[in-house]
């Protein structure tokens, strides 16, 4: 079986409440086997953007992920029941075959985590996840549903 491809995942909008969460972004960047990152974006009105990321841009943000030390940030225990780190945004990312992933309450079932972030965590997180979004939505124009989903199929 291939290993999964290096990729960064971002949504916002995870919380829910009685109604299931309001998903207002959600980006994709998968590494190519040339290095570079095909970028995907939808946002809350389901438009679809795609982009490319050069080589050297994959570098700086996955250069992110490493200074901020995102693989030790904590997650949520159990899974999905609490948005722990506060800003309705979750971070999936997949490099060199580990994957680190938060997530938050989908619908109104809300279970509190066992385990919480510091506000250092905090920070460390914020400041991942919103210089990844602001990148992807900077490399992408409008593009297809089929191309996005191109991009975005595991």
């Amino acid at each position: 079986m291939a290993a999964n491809p290096n990729r960064i995942s971002i949504r916002e909008g995870i919380v829910g409440g009685i109604v299931a969460p309001h998903v207002r972004f959600e980006g994709t960047a998968v590494q190519q086997p040339d290095g570079t990152a095909r970028v995907a974006v939808r946002n809350g009105k389901q438009e679809t953007f795609c982009g490319t990321w050069s080589a050297d841009l994959w570098k700086k943000y996955r250069s992110l992920i490493d200074e901020n030390n995102v693989f030790t940030l904590p997650v949520e225990n159990p899974a999905g029941g609490e948005d722990i780190y506060g800003f309705d945004r979750s971070l999936a990312v997949t490099l060199d075959g580990h994957t680190w992933r938060n997530g938050g309450p989908g619908g109104c079932i809300h279970m509190s985590s066992m385990v919480q972030a510091n506000p250092v965590e905090k920070k460390r997180f914020d400041v991942a996840s919103t210089s990844l979004e602001k990148a992807m939505q900077e490399a992408v124009h409008r593009c297809s549903a089929e191309e996005y989903r191109q991009v975005t199929a595991p």
